[in-house]
């Protein structure tokens, strides 16, 4: 609530003295700016979107620019990273900023299939399916339970991001090598003697949050077509050098190293471990 009343009154400030500004500076004003192009950056970039310019109490559109240092992203830069269900709900929730999001991304990705508990020697101690951890929840109206059902297509293939919690493992998917088997015998830990059933039959588990393994680069690369998609504008070859406050204290000059400078009202950083703009935050001067 705060953001959003900040934002719209530097909004209708900058309207208001745009011509004051445009015959007094030379530098572009933003009401909101994000230092940092990463996936830290473009996913805030995406939740700003959704939250201030998907709603229809809006009028104005708030104009959201990204600073990215690099000149461009790379292919085939860094690691890879797991998405788990609390992120890819994130993603989800972008349903109007982003509405293929969670597609895409699990389409660049792989779903990992089992987790497995390694001792410190690397003796693999057990093995579980990653499905047993996907979240349930329970339908508690008929209009959610339609909507949550399985889809039957023209050519008569199920498809459904839901399906019945009934028809998981639960509890019994563990392999135990044979060393541990010995020690614990007389317990059985197989799916046969183990496996629960849902007290609901309205249960269900939501296996597009099944998590994923995924290429940083590639990540970045889709949350970076989404921003494009959805108007939020990105800045390359923009390495922030300082960040410094007008007299009147209303708005923060940012200084790049191209010599370029602009102004805002809202300054966000992304701007990673070396941040320059926590630096002028917590040291200023």
């Amino acid at each position: 609530t705060y953001l959003t009343k900040h934002i719209t009154n530097n909004m209708s400030e900058t309207k208001t003295n745009s011509k004051a500004s445009d015959a007094s500076t030379t530098e572009q004003h933003y009401p909101l700016v994000i230092v940092g192009g990463g996936i830290g950056g473009l996913v805030l970039a995406l939740c700003l979107d959704q939250t201030y310019n998907h709603t229809t109490t809006k009028t104005t559109k708030l104009p959201i620019h990204v600073y990215e240092s690099t000149s461009a992203y790379t292919a085939n830069a860094g690691g890879a990273i797991g998405l788990y269900a609390n992120g890819l709900r994130v993603l989800r929730n972008l349903n109007d900023s982003a509405p293929t999001l969670l597609e895409k991304v699990r389409e660049a990705g792989c779903e990992y299939k089992y987790r497995r508990w390694m001792r410190h020697d690397g003796l693999e101690v057990a093995v579980a399916r990653e499905d047993e951890l996907l979240p349930d929840y329970l339908d508690e109206v008929d209009k959610v339970k339609e909507s949550s059902a399985t889809t039957v297509s023209a050519g008569g293939n199920s498809s459904s991001s839901a399906v019945d919690a009934d028809k998981r493992p639960r509890g019994g998917s563990f392999g135990l090598i044979s060393e541990f088997t010995n020690r614990l015998s007389g317990i059985s830990l197989s799916s046969s003697s183990t496996t629960t059933t849902s007290s609901s039959s309205s249960s269900r588990i939501e296996t597009e949050l099944q998590s994923i393994g995924i290429r940083r680069w590639k990540y970045q690369q889709v949350l970076y077509e989404a921003c494009i998609e959805a108007g939020i504008q990105i800045h390359f070859g923009k390495r922030l050098q300082s960040a410094t406050t007008t007299t009147t204290g209303s708005k923060t000059i940012l200084q790049f190293k191209d010599g370029s400078k602009i102004t805002t009202s809202l300054l966000i950083g992304a701007d990673g471990i070396n941040s320059k703009v926590r630096n002028y935050v917590v040291n200023p001067t």
